[in-house]
């Protein structure tokens, strides 16, 4: 997990205007229970893509998890 993580983060570095890169990265925050993080990749993804339902979806479920 950890190298998936370093992986998608060069990933972001380098394609930083596709949204797919931020719903990956989001997705290996929250396997690694860094749940903020992955918000805040998932809401970028939406900057980049609003109609992504699924970084809306794993925003809304990440949200109750902080709750």
């Amino acid at each position: 997990l950890d190298d998936a993580l370093i992986a998608f983060r060069v990933n972001a570095m380098l394609y930083p205007d596709v949204p797919n890169v931020y719903d990956s990265l989001g997705e290996a925050y929250a396997k690694a229970k860094k749940y903020e993080k992955a918000i805040h990749m998932y809401a970028k993804c939406l900057e980049l893509a609003a109609d992504n339902r699924h970084a809306q979806i794993q925003i809304a479920q990440l949200q109750e998890k902080l709750n």
